[in-house]
C-alpha cells in the first residue's frame, strides 16, 4: 500500500497527513487522540504527542529521541519506511518492537506519511499499540509448539521407560549379600541413575500433556528426601543450604507418586532459581485439620470416633531466602508462560505444579513473598489415616515362602520379560513368557495358569481383548491378571483399568512390587 489514502482511512491520521505546514502538523499532533510524532531521517522522534509519551513511557521529548528498537530487523524496516516517506510515499511497518523500560516491550503498527511541505525535515508517523495481539500470538505459538513436543515426548517416553524398567530391575535383582561393597554400591548407583532418568521423563510428560493419575499410598517425607537428593549437585553448586522440618507422624498421602515428584521438583527448582547467590531452602511437612475436623474437636468423643471419614490435608511448604516476586506479577504467577527469568525460562513450572495438585484435590498457593524470600505451599489429601509415613508398609508374607504358582508373562519388551521371569522364578514360581498376544491366547488354551502378567500394549491383541478372552474362558483367572502400563497409556486404557478390579503397575517399577502382588493373588 503506497498512498496515504489507503493507509489512513479517513480518521485523525488522514487529517494529519493532509496538513501542509509545520505549524498545522504540530497543532494536529497535540490534539490527536492516537499516538503520533514527527520523525527525522535519523529516526529521532520530534514533537511526539501525549498518547505517544504515555505509550513509550517517555518524558516531554524536549530533545529528539530515537526509540530503543528490540532488534536490528525492526530498526532496518522502520528506517526504510521513513526513507520512502521522505521520497513522497506513504508506507506501513506492521510490527515494530520497542523497549520502553527494563524488561518491558511494546509492539507498534507504524504508518509513515510524507510531509506536504517539501521544506520540512521530518515525516509524520502514526502508531497503533498492538502489544496485546502480539503477546497473544506468541502464547498461541508456544502452545502449538508444546503440542508437537508433547507427541514427540510421548513416543520417546514409551521407548525409554521399558529399557529403564529393565535397568532398575536387573541392577536391584543382582544385589545380594555376597557382593563386594564396591559392586553393591555400583549396582545401586545404576538403579538410582535410571530412576533419575525416569523423573526427567515424567517431568517432560507433565510439560507436554495432562497425564492421568495412578494413585497409591505414598510417604511424602520419603519422596521429598529423594527429590532433594536428586538436586544435590545443583544445590551445592549454587551455595544453597537445605533445612528439613518433616513431621514424623505424617500420614501417607493417596497420590500419584511420579506426578507429585514432578510438582515437588518444580517447586525446589523454582526456589533454586530465586537464589542465584546462595541461600537457604527450607522444606516443611505438616498435617492441617480440615473444617470438619475443627468442628469435631469441640464435639463429644463418640462423635469424633464415629467420624473417621473426615479427611486430613497434608501441607508441604517450600521457603527460599531469595529475591521475592515483584508485586506486579504476583496475581499472574500461576498463568502459563508467566516468568520473571526472561527468555531462558518457559514459565510453565508453577502452572504445572498447581495443575497436578488440583487433580489430586489439593492446591498450590503463594504463602508469602518479600525481598527476603518466598514460600510456596502445596496441599495434598492424606491417604489411610491409620498408616503413618514413618512406618514402612510391611511386605505381606515376607517371612513365609509363597506357594509356587504357574505364571504367564506377556510383554513385547524382551528385557522386561527376562527380568520378570528371573525374579518370579527366584521366588519359586514356574514362569512362561511370550511377547505376542495371539501366542498368549494359544498358550492359555493349551495349559492352565494361576496368574497372568500382561502389558496393556501388545502386538495383535490389546490388554482389553486379552482380558475379555480370558474372562470368557476362565472368569477366575481373569481376576488374577496383573496389567503393566507405561506413562503414555491411552485414555481408553485408563478407562478400562478404572472399570476392572485388577491391579496394575506403571513402568518402570521395582520388580519386588510385582513379586508381592503375585503372592497376594
Amino acid at each position: 500500500m503506497d498512498d496515504s489514502s489507503q493507509l489512513a482511512g479517513g480518521g485523525p491520521a488522514d487529517s494529519i497527513a493532509s496538513s501542509s505546514s509545520r505549524g498545522e502538523l504540530s497543532a494536529l499532533i497535540n490534539d490527536a487522540a492516537i499516538p503520533t510524532a514527527n520523525i527525522s531521517r535519523d529516526l529521532k522522534i520530534h514533537s511526539g504527542n501525549q498518547p505517544l509519551k504515555e505509550l513509550l513511557r517517555s518524558g516531554a521529548f524536549s530533545q529528539p529521541e530515537k526509540p530503543h528498537f528490540i532488534s536490528w530487523r525492526c530498526e532496518h524496516e522502520f528506517r526504510q519506511a521513513v526513507e520512502e516517506a521522505f521520497n513522497g510515499k506513504a508506507r506501513r511497518v506492521p510490527e515494530i518492537g520497542v523497549r520502553v523500560a527494563p524488561g518491558a516491550i511494546v509492539y507498534l503498527d507504524a504508518r509513515l506519511f510524507p510531509a506536504k511541505d517539501p521544506g520540512l525535515d521530518t515525516v509524520l508517523a502514526v502508531f497503533n499499540d498492538i502489544t496485546g495481539a502480539v503477546n497473544d500470538r506468541e502464547k498461541q505459538k508456544k502452545l502449538s509448539q508444546l503440542v508437537v513436543i508433547g507427541e514427540l515426548v510421548r513416543i520417546i517416553a514409551h521407548e525409554l521407560n521399558n529399557p529403564l524398567a529393565a535397568v532398575v530391575g536387573f541392577s536391584r535383582l543382582l544385589k545380594n549379600e555376597n557382593l563386594t561393597p564396591v559392586v553393591a554400591e555400583g549396582l545401586e548407583q545404576i538403579a538410582q541413575s535410571a530412576v533419575q532418568c525416569r523423573r526427567v521423563i515424567n517431568k517432560l510428560l507433565s510439560y507436554a500433556k495432562n497425564q492421568p493419575l495412578n494413585r497409591s499410598d505414598v510417604c511424602l517425607n520419603c519422596l521429598i528426601a529423594e527429590v532433594l537428593a536428586s538436586f544435590t549437585h545443583e544445590l551445592r553448586s549454587a551455595g544453597i543450604r537445605t533445612r528439613l522440618s518433616l513431621d514424623p507422624s505424617l500420614p501417607l498421602a493417596h497420590v500419584d507418586m511420579h506426578q507429585t515428584e514432578v510438582a515437588a521438583a518444580n517447586l525446589i527448582y523454582n526456589a533454586c532459581q530465586a537464589m542465584p547467590d546462595g541461600g537457604t531452602l527450607t522444606v516443611e511437612t505438616r498435617v492441617v485439620p480440615t473444617e470438619n475436623e475443627s468442628q469435631l474437636a469441640a464435639a463429644a468423643p463418640a462423635q469424633i470416633e464415629a467420624s473417621n471419614e473426615a479427611e486430613k490435608t497434608i501441607e508441604i511448604r517450600f521457603t527460599d531466602t531469595g529475591c521475592g516476586i515483584p508485586t506486579s506479577i504476583r496475581p499472574r504467577i500461576f498463568e502459563p508462560f508467566i516468568t520473571t527469568r526472561g527468555e531462558q525460562s518457559v514459565g510453565v513450572g508453577l502452572s504445572i505444579c498447581r495443575g497436578i495438585a488440583r487433580k489430586h484435590g489439593g492446591d498450590v498457593h503463594l504463602g508469602q513473598t518479600s525481598p527476603g524470600g518466598t514460600t510456596f505451599v502445596m496441599s495434598l489429601p492424606a491417604g489411610r489415616p491409620d498408616a503413618p509415613a514413618g512406618a514402612p508398609v510391611p511386605a505381606p508374607h515376607a517371612a513365609i515362602h509363597p506357594k509356587p504358582k504357574r505364571i504367564l508373562v506377556i510383554d513385547n519388551e524382551i528385557a522386561c520379560c527376562k527380568l520378570f521371569a528371573i525374579s518370579l522364578t527366584q521366588d519359586g514360581h514356574d514362569v512362561d513368557t511370550t511377547g505376542d498376544g495371539r501366542e498368549a491366547i494359544e498358550k492359555l488354551e493349551e495349559q492352565s495358569y494361576d496368574v497372568v502378567i500382561a502389558n496393556t500394549k501388545m502386538p495383535h491383541v490389546s490388554g482389553q481383548k486379552l482380558y475379555k478372552a480370558i474372562r470368557e474362558r476362565n472368569p477366575v483367572l481373569a481376576e488374577k491378571i496383573v496389567f503393566l502400563t507405561d506413562e503414555t497409556v491411552s485414555s481408553d486404557t485408563q478407562d478400562f483399568l478404572s472399570r476392572i478390579p485388577n491391579p496394575h503397575l506403571a513402568k518402570p517399577f521395582d520388580v519386588r512390587k510385582l513379586n508381592e502382588l503375585v503372592r497376594e493373588l
